[in-house]
């Protein structure tokens, strides 16, 4: 299944990125850099927008279970941010570890 539509990004006030992926998988680093703003993420795709961090070298879903953003809605939080996302044709499993 192709991916059709955009991934909108913001910090803070400020729109950092606007992602309009294609492929399954296809993946995005967000350019967060840090802080304590509020960020966003709003999935305007018709695939599941998937949140990751790098730990031993080792893709790891990010912050189970609200590591994955279904298609047409969004979610925010504060702090730390994932180090990537993906875009996924299915909903990917988000397993149990943290």
């Amino acid at each position: 299944m192709a991916i059709t539509g955009k991934i909108t990004y913001k910090r803070g006030g400020e729109v950092r990125d606007i992602h309009y992926p294609t492929a399954d998988g296809e993946k995005f680093i967000l350019h967060w850099e840090g802080g304590s703003d509020p960020h966003e993420l709003f999935n305007g795709t018709n695939g599941w927008v998937a949140k990751y961090d790098m730990e031993d070298d080792k893709e790891r879903l990010w912050r189970p279970p609200f590591g994955v953003v279904p298609p047409g809605q969004g979610t925010s939080w504060g702090g730390r941010g994932p180090d990537h996302v993906r875009v996924h044709a299915k909903e990917p499993q988000q397993g149990d570890d943290e």
